[in-house]
């Protein structure tokens, strides 16, 4: 049950984002508030995520993982709440706020978990598995919060939301072990804590990597923080056309998913990424392509996003392992500085690059590949670290 457990509490921060894209038109209207507004809705969450992000496995370095994730997800279903109840924009805002600090708990220390149970190639099949579950996450949030909207209001997805968070702290004391033994511990002091993290981001391979798999998602997250503009304005669709854009990009995911489980153990790790670059390189040469033909109506924008997600998702879990397995003894704490560097710069992709090419597939497409351009040159540089 470790596994399934693990890639339940990872797909909490995906859900938390998607889950509320059909409900944008109504939050807006309620409140009287611009698009650029609600843009923040997604940066304020992933900005206290990646923040918080540099002490979630540290501490469970300290305290071990159950505990952490156990907090976690209580303090989560907590802060929904509060969205849920918000009188103003402002207390909606704090609640996303306060939902981003806590919800990573689940996916930084659930990294250590993986690591800290199984070696090699079972290890790789596991984080793989962890990927390919994951995925689910971003095509089922928006059909979720597009059928919740319909029936009973926006409030009523954050108050699902806070009863996801409830349900995944049971499940955390039902089924998860603790994975780190006292004996293993390294008691949290920031001398030591902020030492940590500096001797990862001296070391130029572990730096290189943990970029590479931030720049890499990123070249897809503009897609997904573009969402709702996307489906509404560019491909002129309802609330249910959420599903028609995250569905072929999860589809994508669990493909790239299942090739690297696969794989495990019979390729090496670099010959694996290699294969999924090249077909990140071929998704973005087909977007550019079709943005410049012009075809702006559904399937057309939406199919490059297939093998580019799938890429994205086949490399994601070898370079983590890569990065992971340079620090063995401080799993959490390279974890912790993966995650707050990869959502710092998805903070910058949805609060503001976002805004400024969402409105045109051509500017989207063009930055996009930028992106996954400079992913690709960080994977060669860790390579040659």
């Amino acid at each position: 049950m470790v596994v399934p457990l693990i890639a339940a509490l990872a797909m909490l921060g995906p859900f938390s984002i998607d889950a509320i894209f059909p409900a944008f038109p109504a939050i807006g209207e309620e409140f009287g508030v611009a698009p650029f507004a609600l843009q923040q809705l997604i940066g304020l969450y992933l900005l206290s995520y990646s923040t918080m992000a540099l002490l979630h496995g540290p501490l469970s370095d300290a305290a071990g993982r159950r505990g952490v994730i156990l907090a976690g997800t209580l303090l989560y279903s907590l802060f929904a709440l509060v969205c849920a109840l918000a009188p103003s924009f402002e207390v909606l805002l704090l609640g996303r706020l306060l939902m981003g600090a806590v919800a990573g708990a689940g996916i930084i220390v659930g990294r250590a978990v993986v690591r800290d149970c199984f070696a090699g190639a079972r290890a790789e099949r596991a984080m793989a598995t962890v990927s390919l579950l994951f995925g689910v996450a971003p095509a089922v949030a928006p059909v979720f919060g597009a059928l919740v909207l319909e029936r009973a209001g926006w409030r009523a997805i954050f108050a699902m939301l806070s009863g996801f968070g409830l349900l995944l702290a049971l499940a955390t004391l039902r089924w998860l072990p603790e994975t780190h033994p006292p004996s293993s511990r390294v008691p949290l002091a920031l001398a030591e804590l902020a030492r940590g993290y500096r001797a990862i981001l001296r070391d130029r391979r572990s730096l290189s990597l943990a970029l590479a798999t931030s720049f890499n998602f990123a070249a897809l997250f503009l897609y997904i923080a573009s969402a709702p503009t996307l489906v509404f304005e560019r491909l002129e669709l309802g609330a249910d056309g959420f599903a028609l854009l995250f569905v072929p990009i999860v589809a994508g995911m669990m493909l790239g998913a299942s090739f690297a489980a696969g794989l495990a153990g019979r390729l090496l790790r670099r010959h694996t990424i290699a294969i999924a670059y090249g077909a990140i390189a071929c998704a973005q040469a087909a977007n550019l392509l079709v943005a410049a033909s012009g075809a702006s109506a559904w399937p057309w924008p939406v199919l490059p996003l297939v093998p580019l997600s799938a890429g994205i998702a086949a490399a994601f879990p070898l370079i983590t392992l890569s990065l992971l397995d340079r620090f063995p003894g401080a799993r959490g704490l390279a974890s912790s500085l993966q995650t707050a560097l990869g959502l710092g710069l998805l903070a910058l992709v949805a609060g503001w690059l976002a805004p400024f090419v969402f409105h045109d597939l051509g500017s989207l497409a063009l930055a996009s590949a930028l992106l996954s351009s400079i992913g690709y040159g960080a994977w060669r540089a860790g390579r040659r670290g």
